[in-house]
């Protein structure tokens, strides 16, 4: 046996890396002794319990940089502001995005305040030519294949839960740790879909919300007007891919 000291991270921490360096003979011996092996087929795949471009040698997952890929696909455009159009439209709305961009609102004291805002920027879509809008978020499974994600952004310092069950209940001081907590971004999540349908269906009589991802229930979706919604029922985590099965759904409306 043998080691080799890589970097970890930016402590530069050693991370002891084990290999076996008769790996290779054990199996020729073996294939030598008579063992049906087929070399070629073996030694396509990689010699260890996890794909080392996927995951490190612990099994955790690697992170990916969707800042390069964003840099990528925006590479070569030019329009900064998309044009207005005079064709019946629809604005689709990733809502976790949303509540990362509003944050904790500067005044905000409660989160019925927080559901005001986040309406007011949802409901300014709405205009002569768009009078649908849908709003999609992600699911917080407690078994997730972003488990190791979430517990890197969470950190050493646990999370408060925090049940928001009125609009009355306070901001919590420090919202970062708030939205670490995966329990508390579901909870969120379900909070805003509710505020939302209740002001769309008051104030916005003629225009149709639709929303989905943000219920206890994975699959739920919900229409302000009541309309048949089944087609756009989803057990996606991601809203990144429910956008796509909102905007084939508006599109074929």
């Amino acid at each position: 046996m043998y080691t080799l000291e890589t970097r970890k991270d930016a402590s530069q921490k050693g991370q002891t890396i084990k290999a076996d360096r008769l790996l290779f003979q054990r199996i020729l011996v073996a294939q030598d002794s008579g063992r049906d092996i087929d070399l070629k087929s073996l030694l396509s795949h990689e010699l260890t319990p996890v794909p080392l471009s996927l995951a490190d040698t612990a099994g955790r997952l690697r992170p990916t940089n969707k800042a390069a890929l964003g840099k990528i696909l925006e590479d070569g455009i030019t329009v900064e502001i998309l044009p207005k159009s005079s064709l019946k439209t629809c604005f689709i709305i990733d809502g976790q995005a949303l509540v990362q961009v509003i944050g904790k609102p500067t005044g905000a004291k409660s989160f019925g305040d927080l559901a005001d805002v986040f309406n007011a920027s949802v409901f300014s879509h709405f205009n002569e030519h768009c009078s649908r809008v849908d709003v999609v978020f992600n699911q917080y499974r407690i078994t997730s294949i972003k488990s190791g994600t979430r517990e890197r952004r969470e950190g050493r310092v646990r999370s408060i839960r925090r049940k928001i069950d009125s609009r009355e209940i306070p901001l919590p001081a420090n919202w970062k740790q708030f939205m670490d907590l995966p329990e508390n971004k579901a909870n969120l999540t379900k909070f805003l879909s509710d505020q939302m349908m209740l002001e769309a269906k008051k104030s916005r009589p003629t225009c149709e919300l639709i929303t989905a991802g943000g219920f206890e229930e994975e699959t739920k979706v919900a229409s302000s007007q009541g309309s048949d919604v089944e087609q756009l029922q989803s057990s996606h985590e991601e809203a990144d891919t429910r956008i796509i099965l909102h905007a084939k759904a508006a599109y074929m409306d």
